[in-house]
């Protein structure tokens, strides 16, 4: 195999907007070269990637793209590599895979991955595994999906080699460049505790807020979703009066997004006991001696 590939794009000679069809070729190229590139790259800074243009076709819009990749140190060959990231490349755009999000991003880099690591002869030559260039895959991704933007509905491209083509899945979607994607991504971190909660307003409906207080009269108010316990509680199997309080594992989850304040999410997921009214002043003494 050689270091190159091809995208053909079949028109239809009767839709208006001609040159949609190299608007569209040219964002393709660009986002074919981009991704492969954030794979070679990954194998080290002393790998020089380029791109040229090596023909264009009759019939059909059809560019034939041609790589060179040189290492100049270790002088690997890539024909090997080029061939599994370019299989593995035309297997996850034929699929209708919305790319939302980093881990989907991380998902069609392990699974192209896959098909380089799987000559392991060629693979073995790098002493440590490569890692893709994240901000460069998504862009380029990001190109190919807006590349079908400039085509009709009844033009269609391809990718492939030679004579053999794989249909580039309309449905395949990446709408977010990578700076987009970051500042969208939420950071979740969660904090378990237990916790003594007395029971100021609570609420009969399953998973909506009850209003706490904790003995040191900070305000707490957190969704029950303790089902079997609530419809204990529901049912009278279970009896908690204002003032009572309840000894409960809560979670906390804060989730955080670039650009945006912090929220807080708070949850009681498991009622450990009830503490009547009677014994929660003795217990709250109790609590504030064991600081001192």
């Amino acid at each position: 195999m050689s270091l190159s590939y091809s995208v053909r794009i079949e028109f239809d000679k009767e839709s208006q907007a001609p040159e949609r069809v190299f608007e569209a070729m040219a964002l393709y190229v660009k986002g074919f070269n981009e991704v492969q590139a954030a794979f070679i790259e990954g194998f080290g800074s002393e790998v020089e990637f380029g791109s040229s243009l090596a023909a264009t076709r009759e019939g059909s819009c059809i560019a034939d793209i041609c790589h060179k990749i040189v290492d100049k140190v270790r002088n690997v060959s890539f024909t090997n590599i080029f061939d599994g990231i370019y299989l593995g490349v035309q297997s996850e755009i034929a699929k209708n895979t919305n790319i939302a999000n980093l881990g989907g991003v991380e998902d069609f880099a392990s699974k192209v991955m896959e098909h380089v690591v799987a000559n392991e002869d060629n693979y073995a030559q790098f002493t440590s595994h490569p890692s893709v260039n994240l901000e460069k895959l998504v862009n380029g991704l990001n190109k190919i999906d807006r590349a079908k933007g400039h085509l009709s509905s009844t033009d269609y491209a391809e990718f492939g080699r030679d004579k053999e083509f794989t249909a580039i899945n309309k449905e395949f979607s990446c709408p977010s460049t990578f700076d987009s994607l970051i500042l969208s991504e939420e950071r979740v971190r969660e904090f378990h505790s237990t916790e003594i909660l007395i029971v100021r307003r609570p609420s009969y409906v399953n998973g909506l807020q009850w209003d706490c207080e904790k003995p040191d009269g900070q305000k707490v108010s957190a969704k029950l979703t303790h089902e079997e316990w609530f419809h204990q509680w529901i049912n009278r199997e279970k009896e908690v009066w204002p003032g009572d309080a309840l000894e409960a594992r809560v979670l906390r989850r804060r989730v955080e997004k670039k650009k945006k304040k912090a929220s807080i999410e708070t949850s009681i997921y498991e009622v450990i006991r009830i503490i009547p009214q009677s014994e929660v002043k003795q217990l709250t003494m109790d609590l504030d001696n064991g600081q001192d």
